[in-house]
């Protein structure tokens, strides 16, 4: 009976160790988890005026628009594939390349719209936004948008 009852506190301790341990959130970043992706703008028209109101990004897995006052949108999907929990950013830059993303010059850096804590192997929506100041009234310039994920805490993938 002692063995047993020993087990079940040395279970409960590791479960819920993930929840009682704040394992620096936020604070300990592990490198970035996904960089790179990029996708060409696709413009949006306004009806009244014919001028461009907003551009629109399709990524694997998430969507983001940047409209012409240098407000930004970003969602999608991020995998957290650890049962202890980390904390990631979705984060996105904006450039101007040729035919779309080909060899792009960064407009921005990158900036991140959410921050969200994940645990037991979760898949979790985030959706974020922000504001560029450097592309207000200057969208005509940007011709893609590259993803950016990051990931906090001491069970980040490496």
């Amino acid at each position: 009976m002692k063995a047993v009852s020993k087990l079940v506190i040395f279970l409960n301790i590791l479960l819920l160790s993930p929840l009682t341990h704040a394992d620096n959130w936020g604070n300990n970043f592990q490198g970035t988890v996904s960089k790179g992706t990029t996708a060409a703008a696709k413009k949006v028209m306004s009806y009244s005026n014919n001028t461009l109101d907003k551009l629109e990004f399709n990524f694997a897995g998430a969507s983001a628009w940047l409209n012409k006052k240098g407000d930004w949108n970003i969602k999608g999907a991020v995998k957290h594939s650890r049962i202890r929990c980390a904390s990631y950013q979705l984060g996105i830059r904006f450039g101007k390349g040729e035919n779309g993303c080909s060899n792009a010059v960064w407009l921005t850096d990158y900036e991140y719209g959410t921050n969200v804590k994940h645990c037991n192997s979760a898949e979790l929506q985030h959706t974020g936004g922000g504001y560029f100041s450097e592309l207000e009234n200057n969208i005509n310039e940007v011709t893609c948008a590259q993803v950016d994920i990051k990931c906090f805490g001491s069970t980040c993938p490496k």
